[in-house]
């Protein structure tokens, strides 16, 4: 069984190169996760929505409410307050090899 996590994609309805509609359209149904959503940015392209800020706000307003759903809220700091479990603190490699 696979993709059993909650998922938000995200995909422009006008055409491109690639397929990336399609595609988008197919893993949400095809996924095994019961929480899941397909968000279509109308009028867009798969590369508009890297920075167009039309369509990066339909995105984001989307994202937002999802990834805080899900995973938690981040404080001011970075850190995020997860609901299983706490990231592990990286080391700085300065660390790792002595060097100060």
């Amino acid at each position: 069984m696979l993709l059993t996590q909650p998922m938000c994609i995200v995909v422009g309805d006008k055409p491109g190169a690639f397929g990336s509609y399609r595609d988008g359209c197919e893993i949400v149904e095809r996924a095994a996760s019961k929480d899941k959503e397909l968000v279509v940015a109308e009028g867009w392209s798969h590369y508009d929505l890297y920075d167009k800020p039309e369509p990066v706000k339909i995105a984001l307003d989307k994202l937002i409410p999802f990834y805080t759903r899900v995973l938690g809220t981040v404080e001011a700091t970075g850190t995020v307050d997860q609901k299983v479990g706490k990231p592990a603190r990286a080391k700085s490699r300065a660390n790792d090899h002595g060097d100060r």
